[in-house]
C-alpha cells in the first residue's frame, strides 16, 4: 500500500517541497545603503549581503521598480539601478521577484500615484502605456541576463493602482466601471510580460496589504476571478504591529487556500528586534533579537499550514535596513535583521530553518499514515 500511495503522489503531484518553498527578502534598499558606508557581518565575518543571505537558506530575491525614481524617501529603484542589482542577484544563484510599482515613488495603499510621463494620457492610452511599459522592462531584463523569475503587477494594491483611473473603493454599491478599468490594467501589465515570457515560466504575483482581513480579500480576488485576471499567486502584506495578530491571517490563509486555489505567499513581513514607538496593535512576541526569531518561526509555520499546500513562500521587507549617513532609514532600521552595527541576528535563519524543519516533520507524518494503511 505504501508502494501505491508513492506513486499516486508522484503521479498526481504533491505539495510543493521545502526546496520550492521561497525564503525571500525584499533586498531593493541594499546597493544604496552599501553606497552610503553599509558593511554586513556574519559571524563575525565582513561579507557581501547576498552571501549571506545564500548561506541562510535564502533562495529568491524581491526587488522594487520605479519608472522616473524619485528619490524621496530612498525611492531610487530605476531601471539602471534595480538591472544592476538584479543581475548581482542572479550571480548569487538566486531567483528574482522584480516589484513593478507603475510610479515615480512608493505605491501603497495610501498613495497609487501615476508616473508624472502618464498623468494626461486619456484611459485607452494609459493602458497601452502599461503594456509597453511592462514589455520593455522584462525584455530589459532578459537582454542583460537577469530575467525575473516571478513579476509582481502593482504593489499592495488593495485599493487599486494609478489612480483616478485605476482605483477601487470598498462599498456596498461598486461602480462596475472602476473594476473593468482596473483589471484592464492589470491585464495589460500582465500581456507585457507574456509578450516577453509567452511560455508563463514568469510567474504573475498580484500583491495586497489586508493580510488579516479576509472580508476585504475575497471580495478583492473574487473580483479578479469574475474579471478572468490570468494571475499565479496572492500576495499578502502582514505587519503585526499595523495589521494586527495572528488570527486575522490564519483565516485568510485558510480561506485563500480553500476557495481560490492559488498559491499564496506573504509578501512583506517584517518584526522590530528592538522598541519601535508607534504601534496599532500590541505585539505577541517582544520586541528583542528572540522575539523577531520567534515570529518568523510562527509565521512560517502558519504559511506553511496553508490548505492544499498553497502556502509557499514569505519575503522578508528591508531586512538589510542599516542606518548609514544622510539616509533616514525606514524605523531606525529596528526591524533588520542586522543589529545597527551590521552584524546578522539570530533570525536571519529561521524562515529556511522552520520550513524545513515543517517539511520534515510534514514527512514523518505522511509516514505514518501509510504505515497505518499498510
Amino acid at each position: 500500500m505504501r508502494i501505491t500511495a508513492l506513486i499516486l503522489t508522484l503521479c498526481l503531484g504533491a505539495a510543493p517541497s521545502f526546496a520550492e518553498f521561497m525564503i525571500g527578502a525584499d533586498l531593493s534598499g541594499l546597493a544604496l545603503l552599501e553606497e552610503r558606508g553599509a558593511r554586513y557581518f556574519d559571524d563575525g565575518k565582513e561579507q557581501d549581503a547576498l552571501a549571506i543571505f545564500k548561506a541562510h537558506g535564502y533562495n529568491t530575491i524581491r526587488l522594487r521598480l520605479f519608472l522616473e525614481a524619485d528619490g524621496k524617501w530612498g525611492a531610487v529603484n530605476d531601471i539602471k539601478y534595480t538591472v544592476k542589482l538584479a543581475q548581482r542577484v542572479k550571480q548569487h544563484g538566486f531567483k528574482l521577484l522584480l516589484d513593478l510599482h507603475y510610479s515615480d515613488t512608493w505605491a501603497d495603499p495610501g498613495h497609487q500615484s501615476k508616473p508624472k510621463a502618464w498623468e494626461e494620457l486619456p484611459f485607452a492610452l494609459l493602458k497601452k502605456e502599461v503594456f509597453t511599459y511592462t514589455r520593455s522592462v522584462i525584455y530589459t531584463f532578459k537582454k542583460y541576463d537577469c530575467m525575473p523569475d516571478y513579476v509582481q503587477i502593482g504593489n499592495e494594491i488593495t485599493p487599486g493602482m494609478l489612480w483616478p483611473d485605476g482605483q477601487l473603493e470598498w462599498k456596498e454599491r461598486e461602480d462596475s466601471k472602476q473594476w473593468e478599468q482596473f483589471t484592464d490594467l492589470l491585464k495589460a501589465g500582465i500581456r507585457g510580460v507574456r509578450e516577453i515570457d509567452p511560455k508563463g515560466d514568469t510567474k504573475i504575483v498580484i500583491h495586497i496589504d489586508r493580510g488579516v482581513n479576509p472580508a476585504v480579500t475575497d471580495w478583492f480576488f473574487t473580483h479578479l476571478n469574475e474579471h478572468r485576471v490570468p494571475y499565479d499567486i496572492i500576495g499578502l502584506s502582514y505587519y503585526p504591529w499595523m495589521h494586527g495578530k495572528f488570527q486575522g491571517l490564519e483565516t485568510n490563509l485558510e480561506q485563500l487556500g480553500r476557495k481560490f486555489k492559488k498559491d499564496v505567499i506573504i509578501a512583506e513581513t517584517a518584526y522590530p528586534y528592538r522598541t519601535i514607538r508607534k504601534k496599532k496593535h500590541e505585539l505577541d512576541f517582544p520586541e528583542t533579537p528572540e522575539g523577531q526569531r520567534d515570529f518568523l518561526k510562527a509565521l512560517t509555520e502558519k504559511t506553511k499550514a496553508t490548505p492544499n499546500g498553497h502556502g509557499i513562500g514569505i519575503f522578508y521587507w528591508y531586512p538589510e535596513a542599516l542606518p548609514v549617513k544622510d539616509h533616514n532609514t525606514w524605523l531606525g532600521g529596528a526591524t533588520a535583521l542586522f543589529d545597527s552595527e551590521g552584524h546578522s541576528l539570530p533570525a536571519i535563519g529561521t524562515l529556511a530553518e522552520t520550513a524545513r524543519s515543517f517539511h520534515s516533520s510534514t514527512d514523518s507524518l505522511d509516514m505514518k499514515k501509510e504505515q497505518r494503511m499498510d
